[in-house]
């Protein structure tokens, strides 16, 4: 069974929200949703307007994972998230 990594977009409420503290959130409920099955997740910093910065999430799962929006409707339910979307999911060749 192959491997796919995956890029989830997260936009916060508001500019003030601690980025920080919402990545490791964001990480820990996507670790509880596809349970043992997640790797080597990385995150980075997008600016997207007027000092709102976007968080993507991005990790790779095995391909056999059955729904990706049940990973973005879990984020979406913490408390400073605005949105979440995969944006982008490759199969990993190789």
């Amino acid at each position: 069974m192959g491997e796919m990594i995956i890029q989830l977009r997260v936009l916060p409420n508001s500019p003030e929200v601690d980025l920080e503290k919402l990545s490791n959130d964001v990480k820990s409920k996507i670790a509880e949703v596809v349970s043992s099955k997640v790797e080597d997740m990385k995150t980075s910093v997008q600016d997207i307007a007027f000092g709102l910065k976007a968080l993507n999430v991005y990790f790779v799962v095995d391909e056999s994972i059955s729904s990706l929006d049940e990973i973005e409707n879990q984020v979406k339910e913490i408390e400073d998230v605005s949105s979440a979307e995969v944006v982008d999911m490759r199969r990993i060749v190789g």
